[in-house]
């Protein structure tokens, strides 16, 4: 659907941001306080960090561990037909500026 798409999964929640275009993945320095998204367009040229947080498990469900993966699109993949079929990307993880 030429989107990354988060959510939560198993203890983990999984949310991502556009930081706009960039020249590369080098480009990609800061983690951003505010504007993340659960689902955010991919664009070549373009740089987005990836964040994960872990909960604790039983009622509290506390966060207890955060990650972040820095990513940068380079293509679309197309198909035969002309299809936009995913993306070629360029990523890190761990990413700690």
């Amino acid at each position: 659907d030429d989107n990354l798409t988060g959510g939560n999964y198993w203890r983990s929640n999984w949310k991502f941001i556009s930081l706009g275009a960039m020249k590369g993945l080098g480009n990609v320095t800061k983690i951003p306080s505010s504007g993340w998204a659960y689902k955010v367009a991919v664009t070549p040229g373009h740089g987005y960090v990836g964040k994960t947080i872990k909960y604790e498990t039983g009622n509290s469900g506390k966060p207890i561990d955060s990650a972040y993966v820095r990513i940068y699109v380079t293509n679309y993949i197309v198909s035969t037909s002309n299809e936009i079929i995913g993306a070629e990307i360029k990523y890190q993880a761990p990413f700690k500026p």
